[in-house]
């Protein structure tokens, strides 16, 4: 399908390069809209590194509930677990895309302790484990 472009999620990305061929296998999720596309084709692609104006939380964040992202914002001083969809990550922070906002107050450390509704305190980061801004910044994996 050539001069086409597609948008479509990647589903896997090997961890193990084809050394000879200096490339990667990743399997992407082929929706409707990627009629003429068969298995085993290759492609070339363009892969963001980075992104602008982002809301990234600390990699604790963003937890992996049940296949689905959830981050743990406290308001008030209660506790509320948000559905979020991620995108770029890196060793520290983690790209928010949606469920939550910049400057919302999110919970890094318990959050296995945690029930929707329960009242919480929050300690300043780096002082103890606790709470931690959400900040609106650049995203580089």
């Amino acid at each position: 399908i050539m001069d086409r472009s597609l948008e479509l999620p990647v589903t896997v990305i090997s961890p193990v390069a084809n050394a000879l061929a200096h490339t990667f296998e990743v399997r992407i999720a082929v929706g409707p809209g990627a009629t003429g596309l068969k298995p085993g084709m290759s492609a070339r692609v363009a892969v963001p590194t980075s992104r602008e104006n982002v809301v990234l939380v600390p990699r604790a964040a963003a937890v992996l509930q049940s296949g689905q992202y959830a981050v743990w914002v406290v308001a008030d001083g209660v506790a509320h677990v948000r559905q979020a969809s991620v995108g770029l990550m890196d060793g520290r922070n983690v790209e928010i895309r949606s469920g939550i906002q910049a400057n919302e107050q999110v919970v890094t450390s318990p959050q296995g302790q945690l029930r929707e509704g329960l009242g919480v305190t929050v300690r300043q980061p780096g002082a103890t484990p606790g709470g931690t801004p959400a900040g609106t910044r650049r995203a580089t994996p």
